[in-house]
């Protein structure tokens, strides 16, 4: 089986427990920005929400806060410690961040977190693990960089000569 084949399977499979579960259907957000835009419609459903985990867990007691970014925009998601298990990486500098889908109530204005826009999370999946960061130099910008360098000594040549030139 190809392994799009298995995370569409295991989508369905999570998609499939959530509206068993909670009895009530989900809406897919197809991203933050129609969350962040369309907020007074989604205020207080079910939302499945895809994206990597960046930034830092910052846990508060039993449960913690994910930054979970879609490409466009981080929405914060509050997380039970439960949930949190498979969660191994969060993006940064050096790393890619775990992608996950995560199924929970959205809030326009979350009155447990003052005001706040938010997902309560009620279940985590992560669909593809985060991993290393491999560091690549650009060789234009090496070229560039030793292209520069070879112009500033080239300069600092010739105001030496000129200086010596002027003293004489």
């Amino acid at each position: 089986m190809h392994p799009g084949e298995v995370m569409r399977y295991a989508l369905l499979a999570f998609m499939a427990a959530v509206l068993l579960t909670t009895g009530r259907t989900a809406c897919e957000a197809s991203s933050s920005k129609e969350l962040i835009e369309e907020a007074h419609l989604f205020d207080g459903a079910h939302v499945v929400y895809a994206g990597e985990v960046i930034g830092e867990v910052l846990r508060r007691g039993d449960h913690a806060w994910l930054n979970i970014h879609d490409g466009t925009n981080a929405i914060g998601v509050w997380v039970g410690q439960e949930l949190l298990k498979d969660v191994t990486f969060t993006g940064g500098y050096k790393t890619q961040g775990d992608i996950v889908h995560v199924h929970g109530i959205f809030h326009r204005a979350c009155p447990e977190h003052g005001g706040a826009l938010d997902i309560h999370a009620q279940d985590l999946l992560v669909v593809e693990p985060g991993r290393l960061a491999e560091e690549r130099l650009d060789n234009r910008k090496i070229f560039a960089l030793l292209v520069s360098l070879g112009v500033l000594v080239c300069l600092l040549i010739l105001r030496i000569f000129l200086m010596r030139r002027k003293r004489s």
